[in-house]
């Protein structure tokens, strides 16, 4: 009996023995593993850290680009309301000058003739002329 139970440790030893040699292999190939996830991890961290400075680097671009487009705005509506101011005034000195025209042309031939040989000019033509003038200087400075 005695060998019997010698016999059936032997073989249990045998069995534990070989069952250490799997677990000790893939212990190895864990320990393996481990370094490639610690290298995996150490990249991962550093793709990270790029991604970050990029995402920063990114919202300070935006960031000056809305500056940037904001003061464009701010100049181009100064800039329309200014051109609308000229187009008003512009409009304006047609209507004048329109009503000049027309006021000459429904006056007698005689009347026209006196003003061309006396020299004068209709003072509503002098006054669009002048506001033609400072509609140009206007224009002139917008520049």
């Amino acid at each position: 009996m005695t060998i019997a139970l010698d016999i059936f440790l032997v073989i249990l030893l045998v069995v534990a023995i070989g069952y250490g040699f799997v677990l000790n292999r893939r212990i190895g190939e864990l320990r393996k593993d481990q370094q490639k996830l610690e290298k995996l991890a150490i990249s991962f961290d550093n793709a990270t850290v790029r991604a970050e400075d990029g995402v920063a680097r990114l919202r300070a671009a935006t960031e000056d680009s809305v500056k940037t487009l904001q003061q464009t705005l701010v100049k181009g509506n100064e800039i329309s309301d200014d051109l609308k101011f000229l187009i008003r005034r512009g409009e304006d000195l047609a209507d004048k000058m329109e009503q000049s025209v027309r006021s000459v042309e429904r006056a007698p031939q005689s009347s026209v003739n006196n003003l061309l040989s006396s020299g004068g000019e209709d003072q509503s033509l002098s006054a669009s002329m002048e506001e033609e003038k400072n509609i140009l200087k206007a224009l002139q400075a917008v520049r």
